[in-house]
């Protein structure tokens, strides 16, 4: 092992094998992200270092977040953080690792505000690590946001990140399901609920055996059907599963958000709710029964797929 890893250059090549027999989806990418977080410095560092040597301390290090890896448990557990259109959010197995395509979400939030110094009520539906509410409130600097999660260990999280960029006095938590006790309505209300089926999901025992038959997988990282078990949705079995589990039908927490939201929007207000790709149309009939006279669409996400519900209720 010391020689194997004895520079930059080769722990990454040594890291590489491995990952990419464990059936990793972006080796090279995880390789170096482990590698920079065990020499505390950035990958752009380890390119121009390619010779540097390790110590036998950082070689054991890098080796047990390799094989820790190679059983897929998500990188951003392994180094402890991740970033989310464009702000660095402490990350443990507490909450779900923020996604790329969960930025969608900021980005129409933003878009609907037409005057950002106007004092706003937002409300983060199952906060988590506290990225969506934490993001807005950096770029609303006047709006106040509740943020919910059925857990106190997610809320302690999410509170330490706010804290990080000085939003915590703007930022309310609260531990409750969904949004019951809050009696005001909301200007803007974000939500990425749990949506895939209960047998979409995978477990740690499918970890252990990930070669099982499966169907084509989706894109890497994304919570989409795909077949349980299969190497992109593996590194959900570590993730918590009361923010994945949507029941039989994906649609349990779903259908209970929306029931409640015509009474939680003022007018004008917005409700965006991320999906996965398959429930686009099901999703959608909920919404208009909810909601009959609202503007009702879908956003598709970068790789294409319909990703978003937006609803804006008329103003009065």
């Amino acid at each position: 092992m010391p020689d194997a890893c004895a520079t930059i250059t080769a722990a990454l090549r040594w890291a590489y094998d491995r990952l990419s027999a464990a059936g990793c989806d972006t080796p090279i990418l995880d390789a170096e992200v482990i590698l920079a977080h065990t020499l505390q410095c950035d990958r752009a560092w380890l390119r121009a270092h390619p010779e540097h040597r390790l110590t036998e301390t950082q070689i054991q290090s890098f080796a047990t977040l390799v094989t820790r890896r190679c059983a897929h448990e998500p990188v951003a557990y392994l180094v402890g953080h991740k970033e989310f259109f464009g702000l660095d959010f402490s990350i443990t197995p507490a909450v779900l690792v923020p996604r790329p395509e969960t930025e969608l979400l900021v980005e129409i939030a933003l878009e609907h505000v037409a005057d950002k110094s106007k004092a706003l009520w937002v409300a983060d539906v199952g906060t988590g690590s506290g990225a969506l509410a934490i993001a807005l409130a950096v770029h609303l600097p006047h709006a106040r946001v509740v943020a919910t999660d059925l857990s106190a260990s997610a809320l302690a999280l999410a509170r330490h990140n706010a804290q990080r960029y000085g939003v915590d006095w703007r930022v309310m938590f609260l531990q409750t399901d969904l949004l019951l006790p809050v009696p005001i309505p909301f200007d803007m209300v974000l939500a990425n609920p749990p949506y895939l089926r209960r047998d979409e999901l995978p477990t740690l025992a499918d970890v252990a055996a990930p070669d099982k038959p499966r169907d084509q997988p989706g894109s890497p990282g994304c919570r989409k059907k795909q077949e349980r078990g299969s190497g992109a949705t593996l590194p959900l079995a570590w993730e918590p599963q009361i923010a994945l589990d949507g029941g039989v039908d994906g649609l349990h927490v779903i259908r209970r958000l929306l029931a409640m939201m015509p009474s939680r929007l003022r007018p004008g207000g917005l409700f965006a709710m991320e999906l996965g790709a398959a429930q686009a149309h099901a999703v959608l009939e909920l919404a208009h029964a909810s909601f009959p006279h609202a503007a009702i669409t879908l956003r598709r996400d970068y790789a294409g797929l319909e990703r978003v519900l937006i609803v804006v209720v008329h103003k009065s």
